[in-house]
């Protein structure tokens, strides 16, 4: 079964080669931002390790147009049919290595988290602020080596994704590596 991603092939194909060269590293995967579940069952099917899944399933829960654009709005990507959502539970009621992480990340889901150490992470939450609150969390908790990817990077209709991502990584080592369409990322020195 094949699940639903907005998500192109070109970023599909790094996420895929970034979880593999990430399997022998100590720390577990996450994805934030899960929508219809495309992309988290590419890193799945690449995996044993144990993947963490957040998203509010009710779509963005910040989105400032002055710094975020005019494209999305609080509220977007909330729309999911019934068959979408079922085909979902069912593909991930399948894997036992998934865990599954319902509200805001990571004011909510973040607790599930807090005691674990990450060898991948892919980041679509669009929004700036967003951002800011994911690499707060998972910097410091990323395995040396592993890698963190920003889906929205260089996304015309999320120009706070990048704002974030490089304000955050102005006094860091790492450096940020465009890769596919409008993605990046960074290796953990």
């Amino acid at each position: 079964m094949k699940l639903e991603s907005l998500v192109g092939t070109p970023r599909i194909e790094v996420i895929k080669s970034s979880v593999i060269s990430t399997n022998s590293l100590p720390g577990v995967c996450a994805e934030i931002g899960v929508y219809k579940g495309g992309t988290a069952q590419i890193i799945a099917e690449n995996t044993q390790k144990k993947l963490y899944l957040c998203d509010t399933f009710t779509g963005l829960p910040y989105w400032d147009s002055a710094i975020d654009g005019n494209a999305h709005k609080v509220g977007s990507f909330s729309r999911i049919t019934e068959e979408e959502h079922g085909k979902f539970l069912f593909y991930i009621s399948k894997k036992s290595n998934i865990r599954l992480c319902k509200g805001i990340f990571p004011e909510e889901t973040g607790k599930f988290l807090e005691d674990e150490i990450f060898s991948f992470v892919h980041l679509d939450v669009d929004s700036y602020l967003s951002y800011i609150n994911c690499l707060n969390f998972f910097y410091t908790r990323i395995v040396p080596g592993g890698i963190i990817i920003f889906d929205d990077y260089n996304a015309s209709t999320c120009p706070g994704a990048k704002v974030a991502v490089d304000e955050f990584f102005s006094d860091k080592p790492e450096k940020i590596i465009p890769t596919a369409e409008c993605q990046a990322m960074i290796i953990k020195l």
